[in-house]
């Protein structure tokens, strides 16, 4: 698993501990390394979970868009309903895969 250089992970909450390795599986499955592109850092929207380390993105870019739609589906199942799973910008510039905890 890599960390992008201005990716802020620290004080993510607990439960990606449990999320990271399973999202690490499917894209190794897929033949890349996962890629943790965001945590706490960068702009996001106004009460984004990413500000309370309750969220991550994920590079996708080297998938095409039915694989990375594919891996988001897969990754949705596995993680359960406390987190949502939401490929975001398919087919665009910053296309990544989102990661929010719901729990607390």
């Amino acid at each position: 698993m890599n960390i992008k250089s201005t990716a802020d992970i620290k004080g993510l909450h607990p439960n990606f501990r449990y999320a990271l390795p399973i999202a690490d599986r499917l894209w190794k499955d897929n033949g890349h390394e996962l890629t943790i592109t965001s945590g706490r850092d960068g702009r996001h929207s106004a009460g984004s979970l990413h500000y309370s380390g309750r969220a991550v993105d994920l590079r996708t870019r080297y998938f095409d868009q039915h694989t990375a739609a594919q891996i988001a589906r897969k990754l949705q199942e596995r993680l359960g309903c406390l987190f949502k799973v939401i490929y975001e910008n398919p087919g665009q510039v910053g296309e990544h895969i989102h990661v929010g905890y719901l729990g607390y």
